[in-house]
């Protein structure tokens, strides 16, 4: 069984996937961007680390890998948008 990953989990492996050394030098990057980086929370496949560029307050993009609506910007895991 695979074991759930959080919200603030994915932000971290994103934000590392982007070669960011914080969360605020990515939030600083992509705040004001029309597409920002956004990362696969598909919680049946949580170990699915597809990214894809987003529009910033995306919830449901498509991941190539698992082929669902479950792509999430990274603004949007950090609350910003």
């Amino acid at each position: 069984m695979e074991k759930s990953v959080t919200d603030a989990e994915k932000l971290v492996e994103l934000v590392a996937a982007t070669g960011h050394h914080s969360l605020s030098d990515f939030i600083s990057d992509y705040i004001n961007e029309p597409t920002v980086p956004g990362v696969c929370c598909n919680p049946a496949r949580p170990n699915c680390n597809y990214t894809a560029m987003v529009a910033p307050d995306m919830d449901a993009g498509f991941c190539q890998k698992c082929r669902s609506a479950t792509v999430r910007s990274g603004l949007r895991l950090a609350h910003i948008t």
